[in-house]
């Protein structure tokens, strides 16, 4: 057997095998008790090269990737808006969970359209009140200031703790810094 098929069973990688000479091939093969060196099939693998991959394909991803960041950022702020909320009821809040949970895109804008002013209201009086408890922080490790250390030296003088010399030079210390 010394044609294109012999040829193709005993390594020759410039003949291509298929079809109904394949199926020959390999019994042809089997029966002289051969093995075929090369496979019938060659496989073609792709790889992708930054050459192959063109700029504005880099930015399309880019943009999909940020659009998909800032969907999910605005997917937790509005579950987290539901659970936060005060004026609507545990039943309430569930339903509109399982609405945004279902239909994500739809639940979202509806949300968002239909609760926008009570969510700004919202974080406006969060963060008043994150600035109050600050502010009453500092003033609590400060300790007030020159009138705060004046009032409570004064305290000292009235409880007779000290003297009025003592008063007056702490009086002078609080008002020279």
């Amino acid at each position: 057997m010394h044609n294109a098929e012999s040829a193709a069973v005993l390594g020759n990688p410039t003949e291509q095998i298929g079809g109904p000479a394949a199926a020959a091939t390999l019994l042809a093969a089997a029966v002289e008790g051969r093995r075929l060196r090369t496979p019938l099939r060659r496989k073609e693998q792709n790889v992708l090269v930054a050459a192959d991959y063109p700029f504005l394909d880099v930015l399309w991803t880019m943009f999909i990737f940020f659009i998909w960041i800032i969907w999910f950022f605005l997917l937790f702020r509005v579950i987290v808006d539901i659970f936060r909320r005060h004026d609507i009821s545990g039943g309430k809040k569930a339903l509109w969970l399982v609405f945004v949970i279902l239909l994500p895109f739809l639940g979202v804008f509806v949300y968002l359209i239909a609760n926008s002013d009570d969510i700004a209201q919202r974080d406006a009086r969060g963060a008043q009140q994150a600035q109050q408890e600050f502010d009453t922080y500092v003033k609590s490790v400060a300790g007030g200031g020159a009138a705060a250390e004046i009032d409570k030296a004064k305290q000292l003088l009235d409880s007779g703790a000290i003297t009025q010399q003592e008063f007056d030079a702490i009086k002078a210390k609080a008002l020279a810094t």
